[in-house]
């Protein structure tokens, strides 16, 4: 195995990868019992970026999200996170019946530390962690470090959702979670680093719980991971070491030239943000996205994500039109610019009138997935208890959550982003 034997021609372009494309035959180690040459990679790619165990996952970020979560958490117990999480955190949470407690609106120390304190003296089931989402999508970074602090003062551990931040550790000032205080991260290095699709990693503060990590990983990847996507991993790891700083300083600077066209057109985004995360605030211009996306598309740039509100591009150091962007955004200008973001059909501005307003879910996502449930029409929605996960991807983030109840809002905005059925339990 595998069936291609390494020299099939049926597989045309794919002929030259081939020959690595293997399974875990004698000196080639295996990923979740590593002792091998895997290992001394995990080894050297945890030096690399300053932590104390890195693990591979060729399952893509929602592998390394479910063993970090296995690592810290038990059946039962509760977690203290941000509602606007990726879908991949609500399905470990189903897989592994953790009791989400929402928390809403602006993520700061403080609000952790109100969170904490009020789940604490609810006379509840205390909290065993807390999880949050640093990088977002559009690029949006949280004080990890302060709330690091706030999360250890409780004798809490801070889980990071970093999928987008594989590259932060070489950036001008180390912005990795882990490098910041957070006990564990998950990097999908293949959203900014030369990596295949489908290649993380897990980095893990304390490199005592790697082996727990290691069996959590097992538990959820499949049996036959990709070896060229473990290659890919080590490879992007060795340029990272040998060539990140640099590489990443010249990519600053170039970002930083554009954002300055970004500011003199009133579309630069407020907040902390990722220093090469490319983000369009064109609703802060009184331009909808959607048209923004369109126009530099035709300027032939093509936005990773746009919606009402947001055109969002994740240049890399391997990125080579940043001139003809460059170009194109000056001819944003001619935008008209008479578009009410209110009114924009984006999460963004869903999740500010809406989410907040969610009642506690009675049923926690395992309950809910796991119920009788029923296919209705979307628009016959309203008042019902959601049975599965419901978001826009990209971004990811769930318009609803099995255990929630569908309010009319949320009925119309899941409607309006195509989905014309959903599963409610019976």
């Amino acid at each position: 195995m595998p069936g291609h034997s390494g020299c099939s021609a049926v597989l045309g372009c794919f002929s030259d990868v081939l020959p690595y494309d293997i399974t875990e035959i004698d000196g080639m180690d295996s990923l979740y019992d590593a002792d091998g040459i895997i290992k001394q990679s995990e080894d050297y790619a945890a030096q690399v970026y300053g932590s104390g165990a890195v693990l591979y996952s060729a399952g893509g970020c929602t592998l390394a999200i479910n063993a970090m979560l296995a690592t810290f958490l038990k059946p039962g117990d509760g977690v203290l996170c941000m509602r606007a999480s990726h879908r991949s955190f609500i399905n470990t949470a189903a897989l592994l019946d953790l009791r989400p407690v929402w928390l809403y609106g602006d993520v700061t120390p403080e609000s952790v530390g109100a969170a904490i304190s009020e789940n604490m003296s609810a006379g509840q089931r205390p909290v065993r962690a807390v999880y949050v989402t640093s990088p977002d999508y559009y690029g949006r970074l949280l004080d990890i470090e302060k709330i690091a602090s706030v999360c250890h003062r409780f004798g809490l551990p801070l889980l990071v959702d970093a999928a987008h931040g594989g590259h932060l550790r070489f950036l001008s000032k180390n912005l990795d979670p882990v490098s910041l205080g957070a006990d564990a991260c998950a990097l999908s290095l293949h959203k900014t680093l030369p990596v295949l699709t489908g290649g993380a990693v897990l980095s893990l503060k304390d490199g005592r719980l790697k082996s727990r990590a290691k069996s959590a990983m097992a538990l959820f990847g499949s049996t036959s991971p990709s070896y060229p996507i473990l290659a890919s991993l080590e490879l992007a790891v060795n340029w990272a070491a040998e060539n990140g700083r640099t590489e990443f300083a010249r990519l600053e600077q170039t970002v930083d030239e554009i954002k300055k066209l970004i500011t003199d057109i009133d579309m630069l985004p407020c907040g902390r943000f990722d220093p090469v995360r490319l983000t369009l605030h064109t609703a802060r211009a009184g331009v909808d996205g959607g048209s923004a996306a369109r126009m530099l598309i035709n300027k032939g740039i093509y936005p990773d994500y746009y919606d009402g509100q947001f055109v969002v591009m994740i240049p890399t150091p391997f990125t080579e039109d940043f001139e003809r962007l460059k170009g194109a955004l000056s001819d944003l200008k001619s935008l008209s610019r008479t578009f009410d973001g209110r009114q924009a059909n984006a999460f963004e501005a869903f999740a500010a009138e809406q989410l907040s307003n969610q009642d506690m879910p009675a049923l926690t996502p395992r309950q809910a997935m796991l119920s009788e449930y029923e296919l209705v029409e979307t628009a016959k929605s309203v008042g019902r208890i959601a049975a599965e996960t419901a978001s826009l991807c990209p971004p990811g983030i769930p318009l609803v959550t099995p255990g929630e109840a569908i309010s009319k809002k949320t009925a119309e905005f899941i409607l309006n982003s195509g989905k014309k059925y959903i599963k409610v339990i019976k």
